[in-house]
């Protein structure tokens, strides 16, 4: 582990300690790890805050399991899952054609540290569970394609037991700098001018009567429902079952917000919700989870002024250095960040039937679905793909 290095005295390629791994099955088990991490003063890139917040708010989760690499008393990897029952849709375009309910280990980004070796221990110890019939699947989510951990777990599964035809999709981040100034200098001149002009005809237009609130304590909760959701309702993710959801968010926002790490910034005109993004921060980096503007204020552009007015309070926080733009491709992220990566699913499946059945499903559908979409590339060209996925993300918009 990079961090963990920090508080040893001896390189960890010159210890001899024999590795030992211990699988936590219990909440007690992690939050007593979390006692010991703090205790120990161990910054590792496993956000075990976000897991435990996690493991607190999901209904479907049926219990953690963690595995924790110890050498000589010292922790030196960390792996955390957790076994839910869950449905794991294949969906062609917009539509879900395929949507099997498995016991899935599931592997979140963030929840893995540890040295590339210890990596590739931790990954084969997770694989036993599918052997011991603890789970169908184990699906890590969101792994960069060029990581330590994507590596191990294609060398350790099986090739039969691999889900195929997950696609690979661009992660962008951006490097916070010290100003905003700095910041409006180093972005695209086309992309600078655009938000200092949308900028200034939403000032000139409300006034005084434009606001953005960022809202991070727990006395927040009860605006954070009500406007966010306000806004949620009325965006095409709601249509696709996508985004921020009152109902089945708030358990985890509560407790996000009781850890310290949850944000979410408003933008009203006329004291009227109209655009969000909400997110969380973790060692000097805000990762923004779920975004949206109500469709009926579109013309005003305010999702791209809000999103000037949180780069602007996150270049003038000195605790954060980085944007992380959450998981999924769109040309205002790459537009906006500086660097960048792919990342993927991983998912190895049981050989049991329904492990094997759910394989063979779901590789039909995301098979055709990516066929589809080369097919219709070439018979329509880049822009025109997008315009119909514009078309069909309209048809689902609650408003539409």
């Amino acid at each position: 582990m990079t961090d963990l290095a920090e508080t040893t005295q001896v390189p960890h390629s010159f210890r001899t300690e024999q590795p030992r791994i211990r699988v936590l099955r219990s909440a007690e088990e992690v939050e007593a790890l979390a006692t010991e991490l703090s205790a120990d003063g161990i910054r590792s890139d496993a956000n075990i805050d976000l897991f435990r917040a996690v493991l607190r708010s999901l209904q479907n989760v049926i219990r953690p399991h963690v595995l924790v690499l110890d050498r000589g008393g010292r922790i030196d990897g960390l792996l955390m899952a957790r076994l839910e029952q869950t449905q794991m849709p294949a969906m062609f375009g917009y539509a879900t054609l395929f949507r099997p309910s498995l016991r899935c280990l599931v592997v979140a980004t963030e929840c893995v540290d540890g040295a590339p070796s210890d990596q590739g221990l931790l990954t084969q110890e997770l694989f036993r569970g599918l052997g011991s019939g603890e789970a169908d699947v184990v699906l890590l989510q969101h792994v960069a394609v060029d990581s330590a951990l994507h590596a191990a777990a294609l060398r350790h599964a099986p090739r039969f037991a691999r889900q195929r035809f997950l696609a690979q999709e661009p992660h962008w981040v951006l490097d916070v700098p010290d100003s905003a100034e700095e910041l409006l200098h180093e972005l695209p001149k086309s992309v600078r001018d655009n938000l200092r002009r949308y900028s200034r005809k939403l000032a000139r237009e409300f006034g005084e009567r434009l606001e953005v609130r960022c809202y991070d304590r727990p006395e927040d909760f009860d605006a954070i429902m009500r406007d966010v959701e306000a806004i949620a309702a009325t965006t095409y993710q709601r249509g696709l079952s996508a985004g921020f959801h009152a109902e089945d968010d708030a358990p985890f926002v509560r407790n996000a917000l009781d850890e310290g790490f949850f944000r979410a910034w408003v933008l009203y005109l006329d004291g009227t919700p109209c655009a969000f993004e909400t997110g969380y921060a973790h060692n000097g980096s805000v990762v923004i989870a779920a975004k949206g503007f109500d469709p009926a204020y579109g013309r005003h552009h305010a999702g791209k002024v809000l999103q000037l007015r949180i780069l602007e309070d996150l270049c003038a926080d000195p605790t954060i250095r980085t944007l992380d733009f959450g998981f999924g491709d769109a040309e205002y992220k790459e537009r906006l960040s500086n660097r960048g990566w792919s990342d993927t699913d991983v998912a190895i499946y049981a050989r049991t039937w329904r492990g094997l059945r759910a394989n063979a499903g779901r590789t039909a559908v995301l098979g055709a679905d990516q066929l589809a979409r080369r097919v219709a590339g070439k018979v329509a060209g880049e822009d025109g793909l997008a315009q119909l996925k514009r078309r069909w993300r309209d048809r689902r918009t609650p408003d539409a």
